[in-house]
Protein backbone atom coordinates (compact mmCIF):
# COMPACT_ATOMS: atom_id res chain seq x y z
CA UNK A 1 0.00 0.00 0.00
CA UNK A 2 2.87 2.37 0.80
CA UNK A 3 4.47 1.57 -2.56
CA UNK A 4 1.20 2.31 -4.36
CA UNK A 5 0.83 5.68 -2.62
CA UNK A 6 4.47 6.56 -3.36
CA UNK A 7 3.97 5.71 -7.05
CA UNK A 8 0.78 7.77 -7.31
CA UNK A 9 2.44 10.78 -5.71
CA UNK A 10 5.62 10.42 -7.78
CA UNK A 11 3.57 10.35 -10.99
CA UNK A 12 1.51 13.34 -9.81
CA UNK A 13 -1.69 11.37 -10.34
CA UNK A 14 -3.69 14.05 -8.51
CA UNK A 15 -3.43 17.55 -7.10
CA UNK A 16 -5.12 18.69 -3.90
CA UNK A 17 -7.63 21.55 -4.29
CA UNK A 18 -10.32 23.09 -2.06
CA UNK A 19 -13.66 21.29 -2.28
CA UNK A 20 -16.07 23.38 -4.43
CA UNK A 21 -19.06 24.80 -2.61
CA UNK A 22 -22.06 22.47 -2.54
CA UNK A 23 -20.07 19.43 -3.71
CA UNK A 24 -19.12 16.28 -1.87
CA UNK A 25 -16.12 14.02 -2.24
CA UNK A 26 -16.16 10.56 -3.75
CA UNK A 27 -14.67 7.95 -1.47
CA UNK A 28 -11.97 5.43 -2.31
CA UNK A 29 -11.05 1.91 -1.37
CA UNK A 30 -8.15 -0.50 -1.59
CA UNK A 31 -8.24 -3.45 -3.97
CA UNK A 32 -5.79 -6.28 -3.32
CA UNK A 33 -4.52 -8.72 -5.90
CA UNK A 34 -1.97 -11.52 -5.99
CA UNK A 35 -0.02 -11.90 -9.22
CA UNK A 36 1.19 -15.39 -10.05
CA UNK A 37 4.03 -16.77 -12.15
CA UNK A 38 3.20 -19.26 -14.95
CA UNK A 39 4.14 -22.14 -12.63
CA UNK A 40 1.59 -21.01 -10.06
CA UNK A 41 4.01 -19.49 -7.56
CA UNK A 42 3.37 -16.01 -6.17
CA UNK A 43 5.17 -13.29 -8.12
CA UNK A 44 4.11 -10.35 -5.95
CA UNK A 45 1.24 -8.85 -4.01
CA UNK A 46 -0.39 -5.72 -5.38
CA UNK A 47 -2.67 -3.11 -3.88
CA UNK A 48 -4.58 -0.56 -5.92
CA UNK A 49 -6.25 2.60 -4.67
CA UNK A 50 -9.43 3.18 -6.65
CA UNK A 51 -12.24 5.73 -6.51
CA UNK A 52 -15.77 4.59 -5.71
CA UNK A 53 -17.09 5.77 -9.05
CA UNK A 54 -20.41 4.07 -8.47
CA UNK A 55 -21.28 6.72 -5.87
CA UNK A 56 -21.12 9.67 -8.25
CA UNK A 57 -24.22 11.38 -9.61
CA UNK A 58 -24.71 12.39 -13.21
CA UNK A 59 -23.35 15.84 -13.95
CA UNK A 60 -21.51 16.25 -10.65
CA UNK A 61 -18.15 14.65 -11.38
CA UNK A 62 -15.61 15.08 -14.14
CA UNK A 63 -12.18 13.51 -14.40
CA UNK A 64 -9.41 13.21 -18.38
CA UNK A 65 -6.70 10.66 -16.88
CA UNK A 66 -5.67 7.20 -18.16
CA UNK A 67 -4.06 4.56 -15.96
CA UNK A 68 -1.96 1.95 -17.71
CA UNK A 69 -0.98 -1.19 -15.85
CA UNK A 70 1.07 -3.80 -17.69
CA UNK A 71 2.19 -3.17 -21.27
CA UNK A 72 4.06 -5.24 -23.84
CA UNK A 73 6.84 -3.77 -25.95
CA UNK A 74 7.94 -5.81 -28.96
CA UNK A 75 10.72 -5.00 -31.42
CA UNK A 76 13.68 -6.57 -33.19
CA UNK A 77 15.83 -3.52 -32.32
CA UNK A 78 17.28 -3.93 -28.83
CA UNK A 79 18.79 -0.43 -28.82
CA UNK A 80 15.45 1.18 -29.65
CA UNK A 81 13.79 -0.90 -26.96
CA UNK A 82 16.28 0.27 -24.36
CA UNK A 83 15.80 3.93 -25.31
CA UNK A 84 12.02 3.62 -25.33
CA UNK A 85 11.88 2.06 -21.87
CA UNK A 86 14.29 4.67 -20.53
CA UNK A 87 12.11 7.47 -21.93
CA UNK A 88 9.01 6.04 -20.26
CA UNK A 89 10.84 5.48 -17.01
CA UNK A 90 11.88 9.14 -16.97
CA UNK A 91 8.20 10.14 -16.90
CA UNK A 92 6.66 7.23 -15.00
CA UNK A 93 8.08 4.81 -12.49
CA UNK A 94 8.37 1.51 -14.34
CA UNK A 95 9.17 -2.00 -13.26
CA UNK A 96 10.76 -3.94 -16.12
CA UNK A 97 9.61 -7.54 -15.79
CA UNK A 98 12.04 -8.75 -18.45
CA UNK A 99 11.23 -11.27 -21.15
CA UNK A 100 7.52 -11.83 -21.61
CA UNK A 101 6.25 -15.12 -20.19
CA UNK A 102 2.75 -14.49 -18.87
CA UNK A 103 0.29 -11.71 -19.67
CA UNK A 104 -3.45 -11.45 -18.92
CA UNK A 105 -3.96 -15.20 -18.99
CA UNK A 106 -1.69 -15.69 -22.01
CA UNK A 107 1.31 -17.99 -21.62
CA UNK A 108 4.18 -17.10 -23.95
CA UNK A 109 7.16 -19.34 -24.66
CA UNK A 110 9.93 -18.83 -27.17
CA UNK A 111 12.60 -20.91 -28.85
CA UNK A 112 14.85 -20.60 -31.89
CA UNK A 113 12.01 -21.61 -34.20
CA UNK A 114 9.54 -19.00 -33.00
CA UNK A 115 7.05 -18.01 -30.31
CA UNK A 116 4.12 -20.00 -28.97
CA UNK A 117 1.11 -18.42 -27.29
CA UNK A 118 -1.45 -20.40 -25.31
CA UNK A 119 -3.98 -19.91 -22.54
CA UNK A 120 -3.31 -23.14 -20.71
CA UNK A 121 -3.26 -21.65 -17.15
CA UNK A 122 -6.46 -19.71 -17.87
CA UNK A 123 -8.13 -22.84 -19.27
CA UNK A 124 -7.11 -24.95 -16.28
CA UNK A 125 -8.50 -22.35 -13.90
CA UNK A 126 -11.74 -22.22 -15.90
CA UNK A 127 -12.08 -26.00 -15.72
CA UNK A 128 -11.47 -25.87 -11.96
CA UNK A 129 -14.03 -23.11 -11.43
CA UNK A 130 -16.70 -24.98 -13.40
CA UNK A 131 -15.94 -28.41 -11.94
CA UNK A 132 -14.78 -29.85 -15.27
CA UNK A 133 -11.14 -30.51 -14.44
CA UNK A 134 -11.88 -34.22 -14.14
CA UNK A 135 -14.39 -34.33 -16.98
CA UNK A 136 -14.18 -36.79 -19.86
CA UNK A 137 -12.73 -35.12 -22.98
CA UNK A 138 -14.60 -35.04 -26.27
CA UNK A 139 -13.16 -34.73 -29.78
CA UNK A 140 -15.31 -31.84 -31.06
CA UNK A 141 -16.43 -28.59 -29.39
CA UNK A 142 -20.04 -28.99 -30.58
CA UNK A 143 -22.24 -31.91 -31.58
CA UNK A 144 -22.55 -31.99 -35.40
CA UNK A 145 -26.34 -32.22 -35.60
CA UNK A 146 -27.33 -30.10 -32.60
CA UNK A 147 -30.36 -27.85 -33.05
CA UNK A 148 -30.53 -24.77 -30.84
CA UNK A 149 -33.33 -22.20 -30.65
CA UNK A 150 -34.98 -19.75 -28.27
CA UNK A 151 -37.97 -21.93 -27.32
CA UNK A 152 -36.77 -25.49 -26.69
CA UNK A 153 -35.66 -26.57 -23.22
CA UNK A 154 -36.10 -25.37 -19.66
CA UNK A 155 -35.09 -21.78 -19.00
CA UNK A 156 -32.08 -21.36 -16.72
CA UNK A 157 -32.69 -20.04 -13.22
CA UNK A 158 -29.28 -18.35 -12.95
CA UNK A 159 -28.58 -16.38 -16.16
CA UNK A 160 -25.34 -14.91 -14.79
CA UNK A 161 -23.61 -18.29 -14.76
CA UNK A 162 -24.19 -18.88 -18.48
CA UNK A 163 -23.23 -15.35 -19.49
CA UNK A 164 -20.04 -15.45 -17.44
CA UNK A 165 -19.03 -18.77 -18.98
CA UNK A 166 -19.61 -17.56 -22.54
CA UNK A 167 -17.56 -14.41 -21.92
CA UNK A 168 -14.64 -16.51 -20.70
CA UNK A 169 -14.94 -18.82 -23.70
CA UNK A 170 -14.90 -15.79 -26.00
CA UNK A 171 -11.61 -14.73 -24.40
CA UNK A 172 -10.23 -18.23 -25.02
CA UNK A 173 -10.80 -17.89 -28.77
CA UNK A 174 -7.67 -15.69 -28.84
CA UNK A 175 -5.51 -18.81 -28.95
CA UNK A 176 -8.11 -21.53 -29.61
CA UNK A 177 -9.84 -20.49 -32.84
CA UNK A 178 -11.19 -24.03 -33.21
CA UNK A 179 -13.94 -23.21 -30.68
CA UNK A 180 -14.91 -19.95 -32.40
CA UNK A 181 -17.92 -21.33 -34.29
CA UNK A 182 -19.40 -23.03 -31.23
CA UNK A 183 -18.82 -20.00 -29.00
CA UNK A 184 -20.28 -17.65 -31.61
CA UNK A 185 -23.37 -19.86 -31.85
CA UNK A 186 -23.92 -19.90 -28.09
CA UNK A 187 -23.32 -16.14 -27.84
CA UNK A 188 -26.55 -15.63 -29.75
CA UNK A 189 -28.52 -16.85 -26.72
CA UNK A 190 -27.14 -14.62 -23.97
CA UNK A 191 -30.57 -13.13 -23.35
CA UNK A 192 -32.71 -16.24 -23.97
CA UNK A 193 -30.53 -19.05 -22.70
CA UNK A 194 -31.96 -22.43 -21.79
CA UNK A 195 -30.63 -25.78 -20.60
CA UNK A 196 -29.64 -27.02 -24.10
CA UNK A 197 -27.44 -23.94 -24.49
CA UNK A 198 -25.77 -24.56 -21.14
CA UNK A 199 -25.19 -28.23 -21.99
CA UNK A 200 -23.61 -27.16 -25.30
CA UNK A 201 -21.33 -24.76 -23.43
CA UNK A 202 -20.27 -27.57 -21.08
CA UNK A 203 -19.32 -29.65 -24.10
CA UNK A 204 -16.86 -26.93 -25.11
CA UNK A 205 -15.29 -27.30 -21.68
CA UNK A 206 -15.00 -31.05 -22.27
CA UNK A 207 -13.29 -30.32 -25.59
CA UNK A 208 -10.88 -27.90 -23.92
CA UNK A 209 -9.98 -30.59 -21.37
CA UNK A 210 -8.57 -32.68 -24.22
CA UNK A 211 -6.73 -29.81 -25.94
CA UNK A 212 -4.94 -28.11 -23.04
CA UNK A 213 -1.59 -28.12 -24.84
CA UNK A 214 -2.84 -26.40 -27.97
CA UNK A 215 -2.22 -22.79 -28.87
CA UNK A 216 -0.76 -20.61 -31.60
CA UNK A 217 2.80 -20.80 -32.92
CA UNK A 218 4.43 -17.92 -34.75
CA UNK A 219 7.44 -19.00 -36.79
CA UNK A 220 10.54 -16.84 -36.50
CA UNK A 221 11.20 -17.24 -40.21
CA UNK A 222 9.80 -19.24 -43.06
CA UNK A 223 11.31 -20.17 -46.40
CA UNK A 224 7.89 -20.32 -48.01
CA UNK A 225 5.11 -17.68 -47.75
CA UNK A 226 2.67 -18.10 -44.89
CA UNK A 227 -0.62 -19.69 -45.94
CA UNK A 228 -3.74 -19.48 -43.79
CA UNK A 229 -5.85 -22.64 -44.01
CA UNK A 230 -9.42 -23.12 -42.86
CA UNK A 231 -11.95 -25.91 -43.25
CA UNK A 232 -15.73 -25.95 -43.35
CA UNK A 233 -18.56 -28.18 -44.51
CA UNK A 234 -20.77 -27.53 -47.50
CA UNK A 235 -23.26 -25.54 -45.40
Amino acid sequence: MDSEIDALEANETWIVIPLPSGQHTIGNKWVYKIKYNPNGSVERCKSLLVAKGYTQEQGTFKALFIYVDDIIVATNNSAALKDFVATLDAQFKLKDLGTLHFFLGLEIARCNKGISVSQRPFTIQLLKDTGHLGTKPVSTPMEPNIKLNNETGKQLQNPTQYRSLIKKLIYLTITTPDISFAVNKLSQYLHTHREPHFHAANRILQYLKGTLGQGLFFHASALAPLHLQAFTDKD
